[in-house]
């Protein structure tokens, strides 16, 4: 693998990377942090090969959570609400030019 993988730094928004060179972008728990998903979703798709994959693993939890709870667990770790939520994250990958192939729905991450 070494020589093959390479690991930069940047943001979801603008990935510091040229058009179609990318065959896997991996994203975990990342885009409940970033305003502008829409943007995100397209940054992934303009540098991914035609042939490329998106991985993204994102947790759910806006439902099992009071309002007073999730406000401060937003404030505390960076969560933008409007990009919290599966429905915004899909319209996200719509809108960024993306196709989901499969969602899987594992649950609480948390076994409650």
């Amino acid at each position: 693998m070494v020589g093959r993988v390479s690991f930069k730094i940047g943001r979801a928004e603008a990935l510091p990377v040229e058009d179609a060179t990318v065959d896997l972008v991996w994203c975990r728990d990342v885009l409940s942090h970033v305003e502008a998903i829409e943007s995100a979703c397209a940054e992934f798709r303009r540098v991914l090969k035609n042939d490329g994959r998106a991985i993204v693993y994102q947790m759910f939890g806006i439902e099992h959570l009071e309002p007073r709870v999730a406000e401060w667990l937003w404030n505390m770790t960076g969560v933008v609400p409007n990009s919290a939520g599966p429905v915004q994250t899909e319209q996200a990958f719509g809108a960024g030019g993306l196709r989901i192939q499969k969602r899987i729905i594992i649950g609480i991450e948390f076994g409650e």
